[in-house]
């Protein structure tokens, strides 16, 4: 190569070093998401100034109902929201989300204010900010000087700029370096009959508030509900462009609250949870559940619980004139369970449906789905066009534990690879519960439709298996509460129209903390073939969360057709096979090829199938102990297959306990669909 050639290259390289500028990275000082489910034991991760502080209970305080207070409280952290291209030197402001729920409680039933924001700020604090009409962000000098670069939501309760204002201001507006709103909305929500319904923020209720940015069209959403609704309104109450924040938002801001109270209203301004993400995939901030929250103590609720506790104890005067013993002990259980369910409808965060509205939008019943072992699925259509899979469990006479277990579940539940619930029905003996409708319908029908398998459904197979991997997952370490589903099979998982695969049917589920790797079961749980080991014996060991792991390998085994169904339904209830099949290792070493990976796959598909087969075997060790967390499941699953290798071949013991005696304990041992 020629002398001038080589210098002209160098030169040009020097040229695109000065001109492409170098991948930004964050640095560690900044934050991208967060969540808190209430604030307790966190306290060094919020800033608080003023009257703000985070109470014991775990409620974050912005003011109480002293006058003429300011109280200010910002994550610790500040956030990146500028991207910057790497052929442009103009930053564009990234897609966020934030979701809370918040509570404003007045000094009197017709004497609150002023409100509270939830504010995007160059710094963590609000120096100098004025109380009343200022919320606790501005003062009289810095109101609408564009060099303050604050962005704010604000929930306002006074109208106009005065105190003693018309205190009809029930609105909320988006503010722009000024008390003024440039965008402005009445506090209402659009139920599912397209009905406007309003409610006040001085109410001493909980509200759940989500705002979304969506950087690429700059365009800001915001959705207001009453708390204990399941799923947000289907109409935002501010859907705006707002072209205005990119000239307030600078490289790095804080996000946080401020709030005040003024000369003639007051009102305590509380945060019962908070969520907040920042990433280019514009993903939305995580639900909080409410019933993870920390709950305020209000005026209202300290008068109810003194008539509840006057009705208590004149009902148990009676009785005991009455009735006797005999009769008061029974109308104390029928109290008892009545106001179990009371307190549950109140508090789940998933929709409540009455019975009729769930029999009009099934039309009487008329499309069954699918059937089980705990009743029957309808498809359905709700009045806003969507189509759900309504599932009626069998009437009965229990005081309903296991349905308000199988609700909680749900309700704390949001993922891709778990099946998005609805709502809910409990109306006596009537337990209904409503989620979406998936258009393939389950694993299982999908496995049999598919005799002649090509490398493509091989492919998706493998999708599925790693979808539910990444399900198990986020229910195990990913909600608040651990979640552990005890009854993972192919007719627990529900495929959408992209073949994307759902966990479902959470009837057997149990809670319980992530730091308690033992669970203390009383009853056998799960279907036979697919249940774990220790579930029939302790000799195996203890009852956790390693037991879905199990569950996911029998399951992972029977996609790739390495188990054979013939050997398991054949088995002796007392069969070893049915707990590992042991015949996949003398395949694996005689006749790997033909016996299990088919004769004519190509070298990838057989790569998948391998790669599948050998995750399964981990996953079905007969020890919890020797088994992989489903962190390491999926970490397997996407990893290479030169990585993985045969796990060891156990020693088989035989449980002393019949799988016959044991399913009588189970809650479902049905090898029907249940949708």
């Amino acid at each position: 190569m020629s002398r001038p050639l080589v210098s002209f290259l160098f030169l040009l390289f020097q040229l695109l070093s000065v001109f492409v500028p170098a991948q930004r990275t964050e640095p560690n000082t900044t934050t991208a998401e967060f969540v808190f489910q209430g604030f307790r034991g966190r306290e060094s991760e919020i800033q608080t100034e003023g009257a703000a502080m985070i109470q014991p209970g775990g409620l974050l305080r912005l003011t109480d109902q002293t006058s003429n207070v300011t109280g200010t409280a910002f994550y610790n952290k500040p956030v990146r929201l500028l991207d910057h291209s790497n052929i442009s030197t103009n930053a564009t402001i990234r897609s966020f989300s934030t979701s809370l729920v918040f509570v404003i409680d007045p000094s009197s039933s017709s004497n609150g204010g002023f409100g509270f924001t939830f504010t995007l700020s160059p710094t963590p604090n609000r120096p100098g900010a004025d109380s009343g009409q200022y919320l606790g962000l501005f003062s009289r000098e810095n109101d609408g000087n564009p060099s303050n670069h604050v962005f704010a939501v604000e929930f306002d309760t006074v109208q106009g700029f005065t105190d003693g204002a018309d205190r009809t201001g029930n609105h909320i507006g988006l503010n722009f370096n000024s008390l003024a709103s440039d965008v402005q909305e009445p506090v209402a929500y659009e139920d599912d009959y397209n009905r406007k319904e309003e409610f006040h923020l001085v109410s001493g209720d909980p509200i759940r508030v989500r705002l979304d940015y969506d950087g690429p069209s700059q365009t800001l959403t915001l959705f207001a509900s009453p708390a204990t609704f399941a799923i947000a309104p289907s109409k935002p109450l501010i859907s705006q462009r707002i072209p205005t924040l990119t000239e307030i938002v600078q490289e790095e801001m804080y996000v946080g609250f401020t709030a005040a109270t003024g000369k003639y209203q007051s009102s305590a301004h509380y945060v019962m949870g908070w969520s907040f993400r920042s990433r280019p995939n514009g993903l939305p901030a995580e639900r909080l559940v409410l019933l993870a929250l920390p709950r305020l103590a209000t005026k209202k609720d300290n008068q109810a619980s003194v008539t509840k506790i006057l009705i208590v104890a004149s009902s148990v005067v009676s009785i005991l004139v009455v009735l006797g013993v005999i009769a008061f002990t029974i109308r104390k259980r029928k109290t008892s369970n009545a106001q179990r369910r009371k307190n549950f409808k109140a508090l789940t965060p998933l929709r409540h449906y009455r019975y009729k509205e769930v029999k009009r939008f099934t039309n009487s019943f008329a499309c069954v789905v699918g059937k089980g072992g705990f009743g029957t699925v309808y498809k359905g259509n709700l009045p806003d066009g969507r189509k759900v899979a309504v599932k009626v469990l069998k009437d009965s006479k229990s005081n309903g534990e296991d349905f308000i277990n199988e609700v909680a579940s749900m309700s704390q539940t949001s993922h891709v690879n778990i099946v998005s619930f609805i709502g809910f029905c409990f109306e006596g003996s009537k337990r209904v519960i409503v989620y979406e409708f998936l258009e393939n319908g389950s694993l299982d029908q999908f496995i049999s439709a598919n005799a002649s398998p090509s490398a493509e459904w091989r492919r998706r197979l493998y999708e599925i298996a790693l979808g539910v991997a990444r399900g198990l997952e986020y229910l195990h370490y990913s909600c608040k509460t651990r979640i552990v589903h005890f009854d993972i099979k192919p007719q627990d998982v529900l495929l959408d129209c992209n073949l994307c695969p759902k966990v479902s049917d959470f009837g057997l589920a149990k809670l319980c903390e992530k730091k308690e790797s033992i669970m203390s079961i009383l009853d056998t749980r799960g279907t036979i073939g697919y249940i774990a080991p220790e579930m029939i014996s302790r000799v195996y060991g203890s009852v956790s969360h390693k037991s879905d792991v199990y569950s996911y390998g029998m399951l992972v085994l029977e996609m790739t057709g390495a188990t054979n169904k013939d050997r398991v339904g054949n088995a002796a209830s007392n069969t070893s096979s049915i707990y590992f099949p042991d015949w996949i290792y003398k395949d694996l070493e005689n006749e790997p090829h033909s016996k299990l990976f088919g004769d004519e796959l190509t070298q990838e598909e057989e790569e998948i199938t391998k790669k599948m087969i050998l995750v399964a075997l981990w996953c079905i060790q007969l020890y919890p102990s020797n088994r992989p967390s489903m962190n390491r499941v999926v970490e397997m699953m996407e990893g290479s297959l030169d990585a993985l290798e045969v796990p060891p071949r156990p020693v088989l013991q035989i449980p002393t306990t019949s799988l016959q005696e044991s399913s009588t304990l189970s809650g479902d041992i049905s090898m029907y669909s249940e949708y």
